[in-house]
């Protein structure tokens, strides 16, 4: 789980799906990682 109590626990260098309170699906990783790479242009 990816959710903290007190903004100096966020670590900088995750930016998904920080203070979610609920796990993410492998699925919807995996598809914002297809997505990240199309508009990337890779």
């Amino acid at each position: 789980m990816t959710y903290y109590n007190d903004i100096s626990l966020k670590d900088p260098n995750i930016l998904i799906n920080h203070k979610n309170r609920f796990a993410m699906s492998n699925e919807a990783i995996e598809d914002g990682i297809r997505l990240g790479l199309i508009l990337k242009g890779n």
